[in-house]
């Protein structure tokens, strides 16, 4: 018996062989195409935890590195810290041996118990005048209350070694009606520190006005009048410090002084001071005259509290200042400031001012209160003039004309009136 077979089903059976050899492809495909998957992954994985590794390793090295750095920074610093710590001891050690050994320098120098002494009691009365000619040394002029005049001399050297009788022409003598004091030796040098040093005791009540006059060519002089009167005051040093205060000057004051500082307070002078001084400074302070005469060539000059009818200033290179000027015996001053090179400064508070102020090239300028003062001012490039008057009435009236001159630099006036308070 014969079994018949159908052609469809053939074909049939076939197609479903063929689908599911495709489909057994197709999860071939796909267990292939996750397996590589896969191994990609792991492969990333890898070279994720390689990187990360790597990148661990990295910042720790960053970190060592930096701890390195750190440690050597410190290090340096420390090193650095302790080499200034030592240089500043050692510096210090330096500069404290080398002041101990200059002030002991100074100190051997200045005040050694090595000297030549002389003293002198004048009991003449008929001396008018004091004269010192000094080479090095300091002169010091007071008054006391015993009856004689009493001059002290010592001629100083550094050691017993420079002390020669011969090197030193000191003495005092009386020539007519002058005492004459005399220190003459060779240039000061801190080899043989050779200086005079010169004491004058002037009695208080003595009988008559005593001029005192002198000259200084490196050194140091002071003159205190303790309230007392003195006739011509006339002083020269060359280099050096020049003091005088708390004196009446019967006629005329003369200061001169080469290189040097010039202090003057609290001095009456009846006729005349001049201060002079090439190269330095010039301070003065509750100054009374009738003619003021302040020069300098090259320096700064200062005046507070003058009171004077005709007062000249005359700088070449510098500075001069006038703070508060009055008229002496009347009732107007005469106030002329040149300067060449520098600055000119004026601070008033007299109760009526006229200036007149010049320049060929620089500043000029008035500074007044509205509230206080009425000021008529006229100005050009170079010149300024005017007059300023106090509103308020003052129980004394005074005026002050000002001639202002600045070449080349700035002047300025500050016209400034401040009422007194009453006690």
């Amino acid at each position: 018996m014969s079994t018949e077979i159908r052609l469809d089903v053939i074909y049939q059976e076939l197609k479903d062989v063929e689908k599911q050899e495709k489909s057994e492809e197709i999860e071939l495909d796909q267990i292939k195409s996750e397996e590589e998957v896969s191994l990609i992954q792991d492969k990333d994985c890898c070279e994720e935890k390689d990187c990360c590794k790597e990148k661990k390793e990295e910042k720790d090295s960053c970190k060592e590195k930096r701890k390195r750095r750190k440690r050597s920074c410190r290090s340096l610093c420390a090193c650095f810290g302790t080499f200034t710590f030592i240089m500043m001891i050692v510096y210090s050690i330096i500069f404290a041996s080398v002041s101990v050994k200059a002030y002991m320098n100074y100190k051997q120098c200045f005040h050694s118990k090595d000297n030549l002494y002389k003293e002198s009691s004048i009991v003449d009365r008929h001396v008018n005048r004091i004269h010192f000619d000094v080479v090095s040394g300091f002169v010091n002029v007071a008054f006391h209350n015993k009856s004689d005049i009493f001059i002290r001399v010592w001629d100083n050297a550094r050691s017993k070694e420079f002390l020669d009788a011969n090197s030193f022409e000191s003495g005092v003598s009386i020539n007519n009606t002058v005492i004459m004091i005399r220190s003459v030796t060779s240039a000061f040098n801190f080899r043989s520190c050779k200086h005079a040093k010169i004491e004058v005791f002037i009695p208080n009540n003595y009988h008559q006005v005593l001029s005192i006059t002198g000259s200084v060519k490196l050194g140091w002089v002071h003159i205190d009048g303790n309230g007392r009167a003195l006739g011509n005051v006339d002083i020269k040093v060359e280099i050096g410090k020049l003091v005088i205060e708390h004196a009446s000057v019967s006629s005329h004051l003369n200061l001169n002084t080469e290189l040097g500082f010039i202090k003057v307070w609290d001095i009456a002078a009846t006729e005349s001071a001049a201060i002079q001084s090439h190269t330095g400074i010039i301070r003065t302070y509750d100054v009374i005259t009738k003619n003021f005469l302040s020069t300098s060539q090259f320096g700064c000059s200062k005046h507070v509290n003058l009171a004077a009818n005709v007062v000249k200033m005359d700088t070449k290179f510098g500075f001069t200042t006038v703070d508060s000027i009055y008229p002496n015996d009347v009732v107007s001053t005469d106030l002329a400031i040149k300067t060449e090179y520098g600055r000119s400064a004026l601070y008033l508070d007299s109760s009526e001012v006229n200036f007149k102020m010049g320049t060929t090239k620089g500043n000029l300028a008035v500074e007044y209160e509205d509230d206080d003062w009425v000021c008529k001012l006229e100005s050009s490039t170079h010149l300024m003039s005017g007059r300023c008057t106090s509103i308020e009435k003052l129980a004394t009236k005074s005026l002050v004309t000002i001639d202002m001159n600045t070449k080349y630099g700035t002047s300025f006036i500050v016209v400034n009136h401040e009422e007194e308070d009453d006690d």
